[in-house]
């Protein structure tokens, strides 16, 4: 287990790209980039809940580190309950993001699956784009 973790930590990547950001650009060097619907509550006892499905943004967290001894420090901080989000993560709320990159493919978490996509990579908020169908209550006593 050791041995496959320091694999993992070795061969971990450290992203070079360009973020544009509702007019905005900037290059980033960066192991993590989450994106999200909404605004994301950044809190050790509940990491990823939200307040609002409503609010028509997109949260981006970006890690502050860029290197991989930073992603240990990360890692401790998490460990021992010293999370402070703003210290660990740059974060903004934003309608649209466009991620370039020089690489061919990116790794991508997409609802916790690993996917490899072509850069450029766009994320925008399409409100009413989803229906949800949810059953009516069943008022009996069984």
């Amino acid at each position: 287990m050791f041995y496959a973790s320091l694999r993992v930590f070795v061969r971990f990547p450290i992203y070079a790209v360009r973020i544009h950001t509702d007019g905005k650009s900037e290059v980033i060097r960066s192991p993590f980039i989450f994106i999200g619907n909404n605004e994301y509550k950044m809190e050790f006892l509940s990491p990823g809940s939200r307040d609002s499905l409503k609010k028509c943004v997109l949260s981006l967290y970006i890690a502050r580190t860029r290197t991989r001894f930073g992603i240990l420090k990360i890692v401790a901080k998490l460990i021992l309950n010293y999370f402070i989000p703003f210290t660990i993560f740059e974060m903004k709320l934003v309608n649209e993001i466009e991620i370039e990159s020089r690489k061919k493919r990116i790794h991508v978490a997409v609802d916790g699956e690993v996917e490899y996509l072509e850069p450029p990579l766009k994320y925008t908020i399409q409100p009413g784009s989803i229906k949800v169908i949810i059953p009516k209550e069943n008022d009996d006593n069984v």
